[in-house]
């Protein structure tokens, strides 16, 4: 039988007891007492009232036969592997010292996960840091762990397909199965938990292990990451390359910086002089800040991985020439960016050719200030007052006025005809002086956007363990989620050079 509504993948037969026919109990008459039972009826027990044992009635042996219990969530059996929290469905029985992974494995989350892929895609200009110059660098066998949907193992198999190495064989470990079986590429998936080492690899199986978006998935513990970081080498065989891939879970605010963004992603590159501004002045951001901390914390799972990568590749001896690019993309456009810096004495001077972009629109402010509206709008009316007054005083005096006013607008009309073909280098730069649209694409804010939404959702995921860890109740939690929405996507709320931070390491196995 199939739930009304349910597509023939989700059927299922309904358990015994809903099949059972249940046998019909005779209705005796008043004052007469039964000692034997229906021929169908099997008792349980043939104690009589002098063994000091009271039988059981006989509606409770005529009660159907109880098998197994299959747990149903809307309508589907439950699988023993997961768990549900408020129609969102988890990995493991729900024992969170087997599987500490706070976020669900629904097709929500994976739609999230390709959004974040897209965008590591887009900010560092490819899908892997790890750079493989020729054919003969790219490897013959690649480990995903945490493979997820299996997306960038797809674009990975294109990516070498292309570029003459069809042959690549590509595994994929994970917890739970959510990619498809892609028989159009050498893949093959293994169910494995992390948290149960070893793994399940020959040692020196794999040329390049790629590991994302994995640091929820383990306690945040020194000994525990270095065991891990061991076994990954294990598997890695010499001359092979670990690259690791993550993002911060709290946001930062981006201080004004004298670097550029990247033309392409809208990204800034980040250097030992990035300066961030640790608690935004968005209350969201602060109430999220604070919600996942204490979450994570709970769970002893990190909050900002990215400050440790580093340095926990660096302790590894069998593990060299290792490298790093680390990127901050601003959720939206940062009021600060676009805004010239203050002109020094080296950028007055010079010719206009050789000027930065930035020292000609300083140039371009200090040569004409701009007045306020208000002030433009009661200019000409105190004019206009100072007219009418001097042609009811004095006839002479009004022509005279009119003759120094005539030619102090020549004057200024010349002038302002001087400034004009000053400003013929780019009027449509001036419009725009203090935006960021003059250094950012279309694309980069397009992805600016998309980071944005990403965030959100990443939000909407965790909305039952962040209310069941910081006691938030329902009714509190969506109103604060639809003011956050409309104050993030609507009011422009993330304009303070909140950031998404994410960082790529990557280095080769020496041998021992």
């Amino acid at each position: 039988m199939m739930e009304p509504g349910l597509s023939p993948a989700f059927q299922y037969q309904r358990p015994a007891a809903h099949r059972e026919r249940l046998v019909p109990v005779p209705i005796l008459p008043p004052g007469h007492h039964s000692t034997t039972a229906p021929s169908n009826v099997h008792p349980t027990t043939n104690a009589g009232p002098s063994d000091g044992i009271i039988p059981p009635p006989i509606s409770a042996m005529l009660a159907p036969r109880k098998e197994g219990k299959q747990q149903y969530f809307m309508g589907r059996p439950v699988h023993p592997n997961y768990h549900y929290k408020r129609t969102r469905r988890y990995a493991g029985p729900g024992d969170e010292s087997l599987v500490p992974y706070p976020l669900p494995c629904d097709q929500q989350e994976v739609n999230r996960q390709n959004l974040l892929h897209h965008i590591f895609h887009e900010v560092f200009g490819t899908i892997h840091a790890a750079e493989f110059p020729s054919s003969r660098d790219i490897p013959s066998r690649v480990l995903d762990v945490g493979c997820g949907s299996g997306l960038w193992i797809a674009a990975l198999a294109d990516e070498f397909s292309a570029r003459g190495r069809p042959d690549v064989h590509f595994t994929g470990l994970d917890i739970v199965k959510n990619c498809p079986d892609m028989p159009a590429v050498n893949f093959r998936f293994v169910k494995h938990n992390i948290l149960s080492l070893p793994l399940p690899f020959a040692s020196g199986e794999f040329d390049y292990i790629m590991v994302r978006e994995m640091t929820l998935c383990y306690p945040q513990d020194r000994s525990f990451e270095a065991l891990l970081l061991e076994e990954y080498l294990r598997i890695l065989r010499v001359g092979g390359i670990l690259e690791v891939q993550c993002s911060d879970h709290t946001i930062r605010c981006l201080s004004p910086s004298g670097i550029p963004p990247s033309s392409r992603s809208g990204a800034y590159p980040m250097t030992a002089s990035t300066r961030f501004n640790h608690r935004s002045e968005n209350t969201y951001i602060q109430d999220y800040n604070r919600w996942i901390s204490h979450c994570l914390g709970s769970k002893h799972l990190p909050t900002i991985p990215c400050t440790s990568q580093q340095s926990m590749m660096t302790m590894e001896k069998s593990l060299g020439h290792i490298r790093n690019r680390r990127y901050a993309l601003p959720l939206d456009n940062p009021h600060w960016e676009g805004k010239p810096h203050q002109p020094s004495s080296s950028s007055v001077s010079g010719t206009l050719e050789n000027r930065s972009l930035t020292s000609l629109v300083s140039l371009m402010t200090a040569a004409e200030p701009r007045r306020s509206t208000e002030s433009s709008k009661s200019a000409p009316q105190a004019a206009t007052t100072n007219n009418n007054n001097n042609n009811s005083n004095n006839n002479s005096n009004n022509n005279s006025n009119n003759n120094s006013n005539n030619n102090s607008n020549n004057s200024i009309t010349n002038i302002q005809n001087d400034r004009a073909e000053t400003r013929s280098v780019d009027s449509e730069l001036r419009e725009r002086k203090g935006s960021m649209e003059m250094f950012v694409s279309d694309d980069a804010r397009g992805l600016r956007i998309l980071a944005r939404q990403t965030f959100t959702s990443l939000i909407r995921n965790l909305e039952p363990v962040l209310r069941q860890a910081n006691k938030i109740p329902q009714e509190d939690w969506d109103w604060w989620f639809r003011d956050m929405m409309l104050n993030f996507h609507q009011n422009r709320g993330l304009n303070g050079g909140e950031c998404l931070e994410i960082g790529a390491w990557w280095g080769v196995k020496k041998s021992s």
